[in-house]
C-alpha cells in the first residue's frame, strides 16, 4: 500500500507543471490587450469634447458683455446732455426781451376819458394807446404832458405788445375806476391829469414827440362817455383830425359807462364835432 500511494505523486507534479504555463501564458495576452484599449480610447475621446463645449460658452459670453455696455453708455449719456442745455439757453434768452424805444407812429393815442361819471375823478380818468408797431415797445422814460405845465414821467409801466391796447389811468382798483382795465396808474401826486373842457396829451421820448391828440370843451358831448378815435384813422396823422373821433356807445365796467378800454373802438358813424 506504501509503495502504490509513492508510485502517484511525482504524475500528479508533472500535470501540475503543465497547466500552470498554460494558463499564465493565456491569462497575460488577454487581459494585458483589453484593457489598455478600452481605458485609453474611453478617456481620451471624453476629455476632448468636455474643453471644445467650454470654448463656445466663452464666446457668447463675450458677446453678451460687449453689446449691453456699449449701447447703454452711448445712448444714455449724449441724449439727456445734449437736450438740457439747449432748452435751458433758449429760454433764458427769450425771457430777456423788454421791448425798445418808440419811434414817431409806433404809439398812437386812440380813446380818452376825461370826464368820467358818477364815479370820481381822477381815479376814473384813463386813456388808450395803441402799439401800431411789429415790436414791443417799452414805455418807461416816456414823458406824459399837456400844452401848459402838466408832465410825469412813466416809471414802472413795462411795456406794450405788438398790436395791442394799453390803458394809462388814476388808479388800477376796479372799484375806483368803474371798472377800466387800466394797466398804469399815474401817482396820485403826479402833476398830471386830464381836464373836463379842453386838454391835450402829448407822449415824448426825450426831445421826439411820439404821438398827441386835443380835445375841446364838449368833446365828449356827455359825461360818462369816453372820446374815441375811428379804427380807419388809428396813426400818428389820423387821429389829428377831429372828425375822426365820436363818443363811445358801448358799455363797460360796472358803472354805466360807455367806452371800450383796452379793446377796438367802434367806427364812427356821427363825430362830436359835426353833432
Amino acid at each position: 500500500m506504501f509503495l502504490a500511494l509513492t508510485a502517484c505523486f511525482p504524475k500528479a507534479s508533472t500535470d501540475s507543471g503543465d497547466l500552470s504555463d498554460s494558463q499564465l501564458d493565456g491569462d497575460t495576452d488577454a487581459d494585458s490587450d483589453a484593457d489598455t484599449d478600452a481605458d485609453t480610447d474611453a478617456d481620451t475621446d471624453a476629455d476632448t469634447d468636455a474643453d471644445t463645449d467650454t470654448d463656445t460658452d466663452t464666446d457668447a459670453d463675450s458677446d453678451a458683455d460687449s453689446d449691453a455696455d456699449s449701447d447703454a453708455d452711448t445712448d444714455t449719456d449724449t441724449d439727456a446732455d445734449s437736450d438740457a442745455d439747449s432748452d435751458a439757453d433758449s429760454d433764458a434768452d427769450s425771457d430777456a426781451d423788454l421791448g425798445r424805444a418808440p419811434t414817431v407812429g409806433d404809439l398812437v393815442i386812440t380813446e380818452v376819458m376825461s370826464n368820467p361819471h358818477p364815479d370820481a375823478e381822477p381815479a376814473a380818468e384813463w386813456f388808450e394807446i395803441y402799439n401800431t408797431s411789429s415790436d414791443s415797445i417799452a414805455l418807461d422814460g416816456l414823458v406824459l404832458s399837456d400844452m401848459g405845465a402838466d408832465s410825469v414821467a412813466l416809471s414802472g409801466a413795462g411795456v406794450v405788445a405788438a398790436g395791442s391796447y394799453y390803458v394809462i389811468g388814476g388808479s388800477t382798483d376796479l372799484a375806483l375806476n368803474g371798472g377800466a382795465p387800466v394797466s398804469y396808474a399815474i401817482p396820485a401826486d403826479a402833476a398830471f391829469d386830464l381836464a373836463n373842457d379842453d386838454d391835450e396829451i402829448v407822449i415824448t421820448s426825450g426831445s421826439t414827440v411820439i404821438d398827441s391828440m386835443t380835445w375841446l370843451d364838449g368833446q365828449p358831448s356827455l359825461k360818462g362817455r369816453s372820446w374815441s378815435v375811428d379804427p380807419a384813422s388809428m396813426t400818428a396823422s389820423g387821429n389829428d383830425d377831429a372828425t375822426a373821433w365820436c363818443d363811445g356807445t358801448t358799455v363797460f365796467g360796472t358803472s354805466g359807462m360807455l367806452g371800450t378800454p383796452g379793446a377796438v373802438n367802434p367806427a364812427c358813424t356821427v363825430s362830436s364835432t359835426s353833432r
